[in-house]
């Protein structure tokens, strides 16, 4: 069950809502109908309903947005321990403000990458899109922190994840390229971002996860894909 149980207002993020999913009640600051659409795919639609063959322990979500799928995640897995990260400063402030209840997710403000350091983020109009690379309609830019999975599990003292998920707006490629991906998780899923660019494939992408049993569909926009892959 999904459910909008009431509506709240609040001074600081906006109009918040809660809502019911299984049996997880929680609050969101929805600041426009793309949250809405955000919502849909995950709880309605069921875009990330694919899991490893045992509960996951620990899960990285990747491109963690407001909290969504860290929320989704934490309703089937309640003993999980969620590791999000999002680099735009105003979803990663609404994810702190969502999740701060939940002492299993773990809130981290970067981007996901190759190696340590600072990336620009090309921001867009609304929550969805921002990306390191300069996309078309981004509106402003902001420096933020980049960080390589090697270096969030030290940080964590992760050895290997059950799952990770990401949605990191054609940042993937570089990040699978700079890792053994069997070596980081047991499963992933999440968005191939084709659209971005033009140096990568398919081909490529299994390649990558040559070690794994692997699943990968069209979304809407032909040049966008999901991935499922499992050891």
């Amino acid at each position: 069950m999904f459910a909008i149980r009431t509506k709240i207002s609040h001074s600081n993020f906006k109009q918040e809502f809660n809502f019911q999913y299984r049996d997880l009640r929680f609050t969101l600051s929805l600041c426009s109908l793309a949250d809405l659409s955000v919502l849909k795919e995950i709880f309605v639609d069921k875009e990330y309903e694919w899991f490893p063959e045992k509960a996951p322990k620990v899960i990285i979500d990747l491109g963690a947005h407001f909290g969504d799928t860290a929320l989704y995640y934490h309703a089937h897995f309640p003993d999980a321990k969620i590791v999000a990260v999002e680099p735009s400063p105003e979803n990663y402030a609404r994810l702190v403000h969502h999740t701060k209840h939940i002492p299993n997710i773990i809130p981290v403000q970067a981007a996901v990458g190759a190696k340590d350091g600072e990336i620009t983020l090309h921001l867009m109009n609304n929550s969805l899109g921002h990306s390191v690379m300069d996309r078309e309609n981004s509106e402003t830019t902001v420096i933020v922190r980049q960080i390589s999975l090697p270096t969030l599990y030290k940080e964590f003292n992760i050895t290997r994840a059950d799952m990770i998920k990401f949605d990191i707006e054609g940042a993937e490629f570089d990040l699978f390229k700079s890792i053994g991906t069997a070596k980081y998780a047991e499963a992933y899923i999440g968005e191939l971002h084709f659209d971005l660019t033009e140096s990568y494939s398919l081909d490529w992408i299994d390649s990558c996860f040559k070690d794994f049993k692997l699943e990968t569909y069209t979304l809407s926009n032909k040049n966008r894909f999901i991935l499922k892959a499992k050891v």
